[in-house]
């Protein structure tokens, strides 16, 4: 099953069934390769380095499309998962494989959907990134939140937020991060 490059078998579980590289859904193969060198740098050199990084590319895209209908809240109130399980082994976009075994991005989903949660926007023209405080529950709440670049460990924000019941509130707004930052947002409150 390795390398992917030119490879029959990918091919034929590109949920497709055929060992064609014109066929319908060939176009997965390299797109994923593609995905994982924008997020990466570069594609990995064995199997099992791919399949992580493809399922982090993955969860990251799930992550984005949830907070953007997050964020809409009333404009766009609502994310159906059309690929929750394969049907059969393949490359696919599931949430869950044709084995039952739950992907990275199953867990992603059941994260961003929490009540309760902080989502940084992509910074915006002057070049700062909103935190906003989500909260689908039918009660205020109060919060305390850190906002943390992981491979520095600096804090980029700290304080408390307090949102209405069933809003979504703009917490702060903080300087532009590097896209090759990891930023950690915690939370802890009622």
């Amino acid at each position: 099953i390795w390398p992917h490059e030119n490879n029959k078998e990918w091919l034929v579980h590109a949920t497709c069934i055929e060992a064609n590289p014109n066929a319908s859904f060939a176009y997965r193969i390299p797109l994923m390769a593609h995905q994982v060198r924008v997020l990466f740098g570069d594609v990995a050199n064995d199997f099992e380095t791919f399949s992580l990084a493809s399922q982090i590319s993955q969860a990251e895209a799930v992550k984005f499309f949830i907070e953007r209908m997050r964020l809409d809240k009333w404009r766009a109130t609502g994310i159906i998962w059309w690929n929750l399980i394969d049907g059969w082994p393949q490359f696919s976009d599931a949430a869950v494989d044709y084995y039952f075994d739950k992907k990275l991005c199953f867990y992603t989903i059941k994260s961003c959907l929490q009540d309760v949660c902080f989502i940084l926007t992509d910074a915006d023209s002057s070049g700062y990134h909103k935190l906003v405080l989500v909260n689908d529950t039918l009660k205020p709440i109060h919060v305390k939140y850190s906002v943390k670049d992981v491979g520095t460990n600096q804090t980029l924000a700290t304080g408390y937020a307090h949102a209405a019941a069933n809003s979504n509130t703009l917490v702060q707004r903080i300087p532009a991060c590097d896209a090759t930052r990891f930023i950690l947002l915690e939370w802890d409150g009622d």
